[in-house]
């Protein structure tokens, strides 16, 4: 129920998340300081201002990851129907990108908590 849903996000501290509707939720993050979303978007669709101006207007620190390596301009679906099969693939990051970004966001996390929180 929607209550749940508030409470879940509530007590996130590290929200990480393909992108998608659950990611409506995350304003309940913005209730404690120092929360963090890491978005990730499979190869041929990236939206980064979607939800991250979101994460951003609600005081969420907000970063995301593309699941290519090259840029996203030169994959970026065109047509509704390349978008559809975009967003239909699997999410499958290499471990090492996902341990390193999520290692930044945890100092990031603890920085904030020491300076900011504890101030």
């Amino acid at each position: 129920n929607f209550q749940e849903q508030v409470e879940f996000f509530g007590d996130i501290d590290i929200l990480i998340s393909p992108h998608g509707a659950q990611l409506t939720g995350i304003p309940f993050m913005g209730n404690k300081p120092c929360t963090q979303l890491l978005e990730l978007f499979p190869v041929g669709y990236e939206l980064p201002n979607f939800f991250g101006s979101l994460a951003r207007n609600s005081g969420i620190g907000y970063s995301y990851l593309y699941m290519s390596n090259n840029p996203a301009e030169d994959e970026q679906a065109k047509s509704l129907q390349e978008r559809i099969r975009a967003r239909a693939q699997n999410l499958c990051p290499r471990p090492e990108l996902i341990v390193d970004t999520v290692q930044d966001l945890i100092l990031d996390w603890q920085q904030c908590w020491n300076t900011d929180v504890n101030s």
